[in-house]
């Protein structure tokens, strides 16, 4: 079932916004500056109102397989 879900994603969120290797390369600088402002806080609403992480939501669907290869790679 996983490997099907990937093959979605994959697929399913292939939009011409901008080139894939500057939406990667956004995505991981800003995961890993939410992660590194954000580790030490155990309030949810905080780490989601962070502008790191309102940026990559702000992102949109292209991003969704680069959010699960994180979840993967990350849990």
């Amino acid at each position: 079932m996983k490997s099907r879900i990937q093959s979605y994603l994959r697929f399913a969120y292939q939009y011409p916004v901008i080139e894939t290797t500057q939406i990667e390369t956004t995505f991981l600088e800003l995961a890993e500056q939410w992660r590194r402002e954000t580790g030490m806080l155990s309030v949810t609403s905080k780490m989601s109102m962070h502008p790191a992480y309102q940026r990559i939501i702000g992102m949109g669907q292209p991003i969704v397989p680069l959010i699960m290869r994180e979840l993967e790679r990350e849990p």
